[in-house]
């Protein structure tokens, strides 16, 4: 009789466990944050790993899925908690004279703009994607104004993404979106606009009746001296990049 019980129970056990397990699972399951690669290889930059590991370190209870533009399914992001969408080596202004680019990020322009209504980050090149989608111009810089550079970020209105009034930001584009577009303030509301040379940039927007944190700048900036200009001390690059993972980690926060 004693064997016989203590059979049940550790049958009773077995399935505690496996059930335990299975809550766990489906409990991460719905924990899903997707990066889409708006880079023109599926090959995933170092940029893209590091996006990965900060989320992954800070929230072990989150499972993050990166998928190439070109592989977009509204029903499947349907089912995530936010988006991140990256930077890329091609030019959001190149759509005015390529259709056929423009073309390829059809999906992501409208996923921007209605089919997604949860968390967004948009960087550089997805700040131009959203800029674009709301009918916004984008610019492009006559020669190569910032590259990798580190600038110090006024922030006019501190908010639950970034609620500091200065900060230093990394820096790496050609493109840029003009402040005083028309219809960028229609549709967004300006946090932080930057001067380089003769250019008046805008570094962050938030959009005024969705959740789309949009930044020119790269929170998720590379590690060490990597390529910086030898001016910029490592003491500046790591507060820009202490600056960046924050910026991550509190946009992971508001999407749970």
């Amino acid at each position: 009789m004693a064997q016989f019980l203590k059979k049940i129970k550790n049958k009773i056990k077995r399935i505690y466990i496996k059930l335990k397990i299975k809550i766990r699972l489906a409990f991460k399951k719905h924990k899903i944050i997707y990066i889409i690669n708006n880079y023109p290889t599926k090959a995933k930059p170092e940029r893209i790993i590091r996006l990965e590991n900060i989320i992954r370190i800070n929230f072990p209870e989150v499972r993050v899925n990166t998928i190439h533009f070109s592989e977009i399914n509204y029903y499947t992001l349907k089912k995530s908690k936010g988006l991140i969408l990256t930077g890329s080596n091609l030019n959001v202004s190149n759509f005015y004279k390529n259709e056929n680019m423009k073309e390829l990020f059809r999906k992501e322009l409208e996923l921007i703009k209605r089919k997604y209504n949860k968390p967004i980050l948009a960087i550089c090149f997805g700040h131009q994607l959203a800029a674009y989608a709301f009918n916004s111009k984008i610019k492009r810089m006559n020669y190569r104004v910032v590259n990798n550079d580190v600038s110090l970020l006024r922030i006019r209105f501190p908010d639950e993404l970034i609620p500091h009034e200065r900060i230093y930001v990394n820096l790496n584009h050609k493109d840029y979106i003009d402040p005083y577009n028309f219809e960028l303030r229609k549709h967004f509301k300006i946090i932080a606009t930057l001067a380089l040379d003769n250019y008046k940039t805008v570094q962050y927007m938030r959009h005024k009746n969705k959740p789309i944190y949009s930044i020119q700048f790269h929170p998720e900036n590379h590690i060490g001296n990597y390529h910086y200009p030898p001016y910029i001390s490592d003491e500046i690059i790591d507060k820009a990049k202490i600056a960046g993972e924050k910026i991550i980690t509190d946009f992971i926060n508001l999407c749970l």
